[in-house]
C-alpha cells in the first residue's frame, strides 16, 4: 500500500494517467462517431427493406384478391406448407426415437440422429412460422376479395 501511495505522489504517474485519459477520450469520440454512422446506415437500410417488403405484400394481397384461381392455388400451397411442417415434426420424433434406442450400441448413430432430429425440429418450427404468415396473408386477401365482390354486387343491383 505504501508503494502505491509513493507511486501516486510522483509527477510521472499523474502525467501518464492524464495522457492515457486523453487518448481514451479521443478514441471513444472517434469510435462513437463511427458507430453512429453505421447505426444510421443500418436503420435506413432496415426501413427501406421493410417498406419494400410491405409493398410486395400488399401487391400480393391485391393480386390474390382479384383472382379466385390464384387464391385457390395459394390455399393449396398453404396446405402443402402445413403438411411439410407436420412431416418435419414426425421425422424429428422418429429420428429422436431411433437415436435413443441406438444410444448404447452406436454413439455415432446416436449423435447423427440427435443432430438430424434437432435440425428437423427446427425446420418444422420454421414451416409453422411460414404457415402462420401465409395464413394471415391469405385471410387478408380473402377478406379483400369478399369486400370487392360485395361492392360489385351492390353496384350491379343498383
Amino acid at each position: 500500500m505504501d508503494n502505491f501511495l509513493s507511486l501516486v505522489k510522483t509527477p510521472e504517474w499523474w502525467i501518464s494517467v492524464v495522457f492515457v485519459g486523453i487518448v481514451i477520450n479521443l478514441f471513444s469520440t472517434l469510435a462513437l462517431a463511427f458507430m453512429q454512422r453505421k447505426y444510421a446506415y443500418l436503420v435506413t437500410r432496415w426501413a427501406e427493406r421493410n417498406e419494400k417488403l410491405a409493398k410486395l405484400r400488399n401487391e400480393r394481397i391485391h393480386s390474390l384478391a382479384n383472382s379466385d384461381h390464384d387464391l385457390v392455388l395459394a390455399c393449396i400451397n398453404l396446405n402443402k406448407i402445413r403438411l411439410d411442417s407436420i412431416f418435419e415434426f414426425v421425422l424429428a420424433i422418429l429420428m429422436l426415437t431411433y437415436a435413443l434406442s441406438a444410444r448404447d450400441s452406436s454413439p455415432i448413430s446416436y449423435a447423427v440422429c440427435s443432430i438430424g432430429a434437432l435440425l428437423s425440429l427446427m425446420q418444422g418450427m420454421l414451416s409453422t412460422i411460414k404457415y402462420g404468415q401465409e395464413l394471415l396473408l391469405l385471410t387478408e386477401a380473402k377478406l379483400l376479395s369478399d369486400r370487392i365482390k360485395s361492392k360489385d354486387s351492390m353496384i350491379a343491383a343498383e
